[in-house]
Formats: structure tokens, sequence, C-alpha cells
């Protein structure tokens, strides 16, 4: 039981050491029912990951300087190393 406990632990320590690697990230979102992805910078998640934190959110009807993204609605997630946001 110990054994499952520690590889539980690790496996969310390192789940959480790359959620905030991503963090100032460009992300692209793929949305549910979305034709076309959205973009902006990752700025974190809750502690469960079912909320994301998107700063200027660029979609088709303008840009949410910030938003939450419910992770439920993502279909994929694209992060990228540079600091801009994809067009």
């Amino acid at each position: 039981m110990e054994d499952n406990q520690q590889a539980r632990a690790l496996l969310r320590k390192k789940f959480l050491e790359a959620v905030q690697a991503g963090v100032g990230k460009s992300i692209s979102l793929e949305m549910q029912e979305a034709t076309e992805m959205v973009h902006g910078r990752f700025a974190g998640s809750d502690g469960e990951f079912t909320n994301l934190l998107v700063c200027d959110l660029k979609t088709r009807i303008g840009v949410e300087p910030k938003a939450i993204v419910r992770a439920s609605d993502v279909i994929a997630i694209k992060l990228t190393n540079d600091n801009k946001t994809n067009k």
C-alpha cells in the first residue's frame, strides 16, 4: 500500500511541476463546439486541473484580458515555448 501511495505522490508532483513549467507560455486550445482554436497565455490552473486561467484569450469575438476556461470544454491543449500568443 505504501509503495502505491508513494508512486501516486510522485506522479502528482511531476504533474504539478509540468503545469508550473507551462505558466507564461503561449497556449492554444481546441474547444468543444468551436470551429477554430482559441489562443492566449497560460497563467495556471486550479489544484484539480478542472479550470485553466488564460490571459489575453483571443477568440472570434475578441480578446479577454483574463479568462477561466473549464478543462471539460477543452479537447486539446498545445503549449509553445515562445511568450507570444499564436495567430
